[in-house]
């Protein structure tokens, strides 16, 4: 089965990751001032296998499948880290995984963004969070007390709104 290539569609523009992979080493190349062929040396020089002009050409152009050891290996001759290989353009809408229907690029990124966090960093998020919601709750049960006060006392003014405004 041959493999699918970028495209516009109906969803708009669609990349493989072994293009997002590709494009982002083409950035790298072309931010150091290097030829393919210097890029592979230094590819090569940790990996099993040489890889010559042709097959940065290759990698480049998403033509080519990238195991775990080749991102590793690309990750570390060339200083760039996961994140920044599989970093997805802002101009591309989905990614193709293989499915019918391609996976919207935001939630791709999002996802290795969270998973990409440390574990400190993860709860304190998760903590702000928290306190976002604590003080929210406060918000409302605040309002709510208010607001029968309000009924304990008769008054006959209009209810504090739940988003504490007043009607």
């Amino acid at each position: 089965m041959e493999k699918k290539t970028s495209e516009t569609s109906v969803w708009g523009t669609t990349r493989t990751m072994e293009e997002v992979v590709g494009a982002n080493l083409t950035r790298f190349r072309e931010r150091e001032g290097i030829s393919r062929a210097e890029l592979g040396r230094r590819i090569g020089a940790f990996a099993n296998k040489p890889w010559s002009r042709q097959a940065v050409s290759l990698a480049e152009a998403g033509k080519r499948a990238f195991g775990v050891t080749d991102l590793v290996t690309i990750s570390y001759s060339t200083g760039l880290t996961m994140t920044d290989l599989l970093a997805i353009p802002e101009d591309v809408d989905h990614i193709e995984l293989g499915a019918e229907i391609p996976i919207l690029a935001v939630s791709v990124s999002t996802s290795m963004e969270l998973s990409a966090l440390t574990r400190e960093k993860r709860q304190e998020y998760e903590l702000e969070g928290r306190y976002r919601a604590v003080l929210q709750m406060e918000k409302y049960v605040g309002t709510w007390a208010a607001n029968v006060k309000r009924a304990l006392d008769g008054h006959k003014t209009e209810p504090v709104d739940t988003e504490g405004g007043e009607h």
